[in-house]
């Protein structure tokens, strides 16, 4: 059995303590056998290969295909700090890696936008939890190269972060072994495989009923199955509240914002409102003062004209047809004739 990890070259080994996800670029899916992969590389081209700390081995698999598979217990009794860090380092090259699937969902499957929910309701973790609570971490290796391998040894390796396998109903990071050292085992204090089974056997040496101690063990399994959907349950309730909650203050928020743009656009309306009423009074008032003063210029107009009317005689050249009617045509004299206070002078 050939890998492409295998061919591949690299410079040099990454440190998984300092690592930078920046640095890790996604190639096109490909086709390979009954699913796809998406190659992960490093923005210069290169294979990321990181060396593990010291883990042991709890199982050795092989699928229905012949893929061979290893899981590996991180949880150690010591070298704690370095157990947690490689499991930091494992949960952030998966969120990576959901993480660039879903930005680059839209290009890799046919314009189609994949969610979050969608993509972690089909994401396939490399890690899970025992019974126990020990954290095993599943990779990939080639059984012909290490066939001495059995349950119980403790290795370190180097491995590849070669694709994202994308199946039909899942998908999931493919860590493959490059390279692989056996430790001896009086160097290291590994929890005992002893351990995992403990409560189980105490079961079996308290009672000769076998199957009543199994029914025991089943109903433990579904207490404990029950009691995390209930952590669960009440995860999620708590993450709806605090969701509510903050809908809540957002919209609390828009109505004080619009009730203040409400207010100041009120203010701005009176204050408006009040500059045209005081335009309007200003306007009134000077047209009222224009139309005072052309009341009195021309009362004034009036009043000097009947003065001069009244210090300056009327005098008029009457026509000698004026007299006929009037009968006068025999005056041979200047007279005068009074017309109330006004004095008219004609002649012949």
């Amino acid at each position: 059995m050939s890998y492409e990890a295998e061919e591949a070259e690299f410079d040099s080994i990454c440190d998984y303590r300092d690592f930078d996800y920046t640095n890790m670029k996604y190639m096109n899916p490909i086709k390979k056998g009954n699913g796809r992969n998406i190659l992960i590389k490093t923005e210069s081209d290169e294979n990321i290969i990181v060396k593990t700390p010291n883990l042991k081995i709890v199982k050795l698999l092989r699928n229905r295909i012949g893929d061979c598979y290893m899981d590996l217990n991180i949880s150690s009794n010591i070298e704690k700090t370095e157990s947690k860090l490689f499991l930091k380092f494992i949960a952030n090259v998966e969120e990576n890696n959901e993480l660039n699937i879903y930005n680059n969902s839209t290009k890799w499957f046919n314009n189609m936008q994949i969610s979050y929910d969608t993509l972690d309701e089909y994401r396939k973790s490399s890690y899970s939890i025992s019974p126990n609570g020990d954290i095993i971490f599943r990779v990939k290796y080639n059984k012909n190269e290490y066939k001495h391998l059995k349950i119980g040894d403790v290795v370190n390796l180097q491995l590849h972060i070669e694709s994202i396998r994308f199946m039909k109903t899942r998908y999931y990071t493919e860590w493959i072994i490059l390279e692989l050292n056996k430790i001896e085992l009086t160097d290291f204090d590994f929890c005992d495989d002893s351990i995992i089974m403990k409560e189980y056997n105490q079961l079996f040496d308290k009672s000769s009923n076998i199957e009543s101690n199994l029914d025991k063990v089943e109903h433990r399994k579904q207490q404990r199955k029950l009691e995390k959907d209930k952590q669960q349950r009440l995860e999620e309730r708590q993450q709806r509240l605090e969701e509510e909650q903050r809908l809540e203050e957002r919209r609390v928020e828009e109505e004080r914002r619009l009730e203040e743009e409400r207010r100041l656009e009120e203010e701005r309306r009176l204050e408006e409102q009040q500059r045209l009423e005081e335009e309007q009074r200003r306007l009134e008032e000077q047209q009222r003062l224009e139309e005072e003063q052309r009341r009195l210029e021309e009362q004034q107009r009036l009043e000097e004209e009947q003065l001069r009317l009244e210090e300056e005689p009327i005098v008029t050249k009457l026509k000698k047809d004026y007299f006929k009617k009037k009968k006068l045509m025999k005056k041979k004299s200047k007279k005068k004739l009074i017309y109330g206070d006004k004095v008219k002078i004609w002649e012949n």
